[in-house]
């Protein structure tokens, strides 16, 4: 199936023929350089507000944050204040793109979390 210039795998075109009344997100990582091209976050957008009822870009700052600390050696600090920086940057870009798509939303992933749920995993982890 061809929608536009996107090319979409049969495999979806079920899940697309429903997809007019659900949400649909796309996860972003921070600090990917194809997250900030600008054509395509434009192409994600339009897809989005086309193809879905509602579409967010789900800025992935809180996996970001963990991925840091556990991968560099960053401490907690640190690691979220460079999450901080990069996020607000990501947000605003995506925010500029987004504004002509009034059902596509910028979120980011810790608005979803859930901090009791954190704590006791974290303490299982340890």
């Amino acid at each position: 199936m061809t929608k536009g210039t996107i090319c979409i795998p049969e495999t979806y075109t079920l899940l697309l023929a429903e997809a007019s009344t659900a949400q649909g997100y796309i996860g972003v990582s921070l600090g990917k350089k194809l997250f900030m091209n600008k054509d395509a976050m434009e192409a994600y957008a339009f897809f989005g507000h086309e193809t879905f009822k509602s579409f967010t870009f789900l800025l992935g700052d809180l996996p970001k944050r963990h991925n840091l600390m556990a991968l560099e050696g960053i401490d907690e600090t640190i690691a979220t204040h460079h999450v901080t920086i990069h996020g607000r940057d990501t947000r605003r870009f995506l925010e500029k793109i987004t504004t002509k798509y009034p059902n596509v939303t910028v979120k980011n992933w810790i608005d979803f979390s859930n901090s009791d749920a954190y704590k006791k995993n974290l303490v299982l982890l340890n």
